[in-house]
């Protein structure tokens, strides 16, 4: 789309359109488009950051800052983003003195709390944007008020940048982009117990769509539940509960995988599990996405069948040693608690 035109005839596409067009964004875009908040919560790992840092910088939409939280033990972050900050103004950097707590949830809502974009995208630190994610997203924001989050197809890659086959959980959801109304979005999250929507990194949403603790720095846990390990999806769902959402066909984020992440915590599939059952319990009592016994039911036992198999394994595989671990003891505590309930309800 030509983004104005000339009368004089003296620049055209092959004299000069791209230059002049990005000479005149690069000043005004600030004036003329709304402020995109692109948040990194960092700890510990410069390895993949300066990547995720190019990817945020170099975006093709212009109107963003950069708002790195360090919850890291070491210097190696504050030196890297620094070397940044000394060719740009869009980096704003806040060291916590340390990792502030609860696995980093805090991290995640104080660098909300430090931003001021009127739209906000998490990038995580290991993770990469395309070059023209926010761009992409931006436009569906400015044309259609009851969008209260944007996703997209993403791609896993490895430690090395390289692609992986998708499975069932990453495989794009549809040949063209797609507009869902929040309950048909959130009720195919929950029936299908498949974050199609992504990480933390793969969706935009509306800051004001976000109702935020700015006393505990919470964005993440659901309905007074503590979510553990399932903040994405406790967070989309919170959003589609205030707005519909767009799915773009077009890949425009890279989730990365590599050895030294927490998802390869084995007990994460036990909090995982947790998590997903107050996240349906909630959901079904206050009739958000799961209106009645029968899709109740429905996302139930799709629970079960997801978690039980791998749990009863788990719990077999450290029954031995459990006495000597106090987590694998409360992980199966809260798991009987939530099968409990399950059987309970099956049986009303």
């Amino acid at each position: 789309m030509p983004w104005c035109i000339h009368d004089c005839g003296i620049v055209t596409t092959s004299n000069g359109f791209e230059k002049y067009r990005n000479r005149f964004l690069d000043n005004y875009s600030k004036d003329i488009f709304p402020l995109v908040s692109i948040l990194i919560p960092a700890y510990n790992q410069t390895k993949y950051l300066k990547s995720a840092l190019d990817s945020a910088l170099n975006q093709t939409y212009r109107n963003t800052e950069i708002i790195v939280c360090d919850d890291s033990t070491n210097n190696d972050v504050q030196t890297l983003v620094e070397q940044y900050m000394l060719k740009t103004n869009k980096i704003k950097y806040f060291n916590n003195g340390g990792p502030l707590g609860d696995r980093g949830k805090i991290n995640l809502g104080k660098c909300f709390k430090e931003s001021s974009g009127e739209y906000i995208n998490y990038l995580l630190h290991d993770d990469l944007f395309n070059l023209n994610k926010i761009d992409r997203m931006i436009n569906y924001f400015l044309y259609d008020d009851t969008l209260s989050l944007i996703t997209s197809y993403r791609k896993m890659i490895d430690e090395n940048g390289n692609y992986y086959n998708d499975n069932f959980r990453t495989v794009c959801q549809y040949p063209y982009d797609v507009r869902l109304t929040g309950e048909e979005a959130g009720k195919k999250l929950l029936l299908s117990m498949i974050n199609y929507i992504g990480e933390m990194t793969t969706a935009m949403f509306r800051r004001k769509a976000l109702e935020f603790d700015y006393a505990n720095y919470n964005i993440i846990d659901y309905d007074k539940n503590e979510i553990y390990c399932l903040g994405d999806i406790s967070l989309w769902l919170k959003l589609l509960q205030k707005g519909n959402m767009i799915y773009i066909s077009e890949p425009l984020s890279n989730f990365r995988i590599h050895s030294s992440q927490s998802v390869q915590d084995t007990t994460l599939i036990f909090w995982a599990s947790i998590d997903f059952f107050k996240i349906i319990i909630s959901s079904y009592e206050n009739k958000f996405f799961l209106k009645d016994k029968k899709e109740l039911i429905q996302c139930l036992m799709s629970w079960y069948k997801e978690y039980h198999g791998d749990l009863i394994r788990f719990i077999e595989q450290y029954n031995n040693d459990s006495e000597n671990n106090s987590e694998v003891i409360k992980l199966k505590n809260e798991y009987i608690s939530c099968y409990t309930k399950f059987i309970n309800m099956l049986l009303e």
